[in-house]
């Protein structure tokens, strides 16, 4: 799948996937329901931006139709790796009940109608689209907080990621615990 991707989803559309990525997703029309890890049928409405970590197996549906817009990372997102990003975590308070989203600022909200009108006309190729995506992670980190940023990317196993991310490369070539 491309780095950046707009989807409409249809009424009653269910998707289920397992990611490879972090996926940072933002709800551009009508509501969604996700499920993943521990959090069951959360309501992510229009205006949201929610982030799914990598190995997460997710459901997302919807029953009246959504848009949205997707965004693919690849590699770990260490923007936010600023010092004491973990006793910020420590200190927030537990999200049991609640998916970690955000609230699409109008800037933020701006910039996917670019990308949209851009995506309907065919001007799009994807090292334009891997710009996007690092320009949208540029627009996080200067119109959110450094709290509202923590709460966001929580979800991420670690606050660099690199481990992370070579396990998910390179589980599938490993046959031994010696390997």
């Amino acid at each position: 799948p491309q780095t950046v991707q707009f989807i409409q989803y249809k009424k009653g559309e269910k998707v289920t996937q397992t990611l490879s990525c972090t996926q940072i997703v933002l709800i551009t029309k009508g509501a969604v329901k996700i499920s993943y890890d521990h959090f069951f049928d959360c309501n992510i409405g229009l205006g949201k931006i929610i982030l799914l970590p990598p190995g997460c197996h997710f459901t997302m549906h919807t029953k009246s139709g959504a848009d949205a817009f997707i965004f693919r990372f690849h590699e770990a997102i260490d923007f936010i790796s600023l010092e004491s990003v973990d006793g910020l975590i420590e200190k927030m308070p537990a999200s049991i009940n609640n998916l970690n989203c955000l609230d699409m600022n109008p800037r933020l909200a701006d910039f996917l109608s670019f990308i949209q009108n851009n995506i309907q006309n065919e001007l799009c190729r994807e090292d334009y689209l891997q710009l996007k995506a690092k320009e949208l992670l540029y627009l996080l980190q200067h119109y959110y907080t450094r709290e509202q940023l923590t709460h966001l990317f929580s979800p991420l196993p670690t606050t660099n990621g690199r481990f992370h991310n070579f396990v998910l490369m390179n589980y599938r070539g490993i046959k031994t615990v010696r390997q």
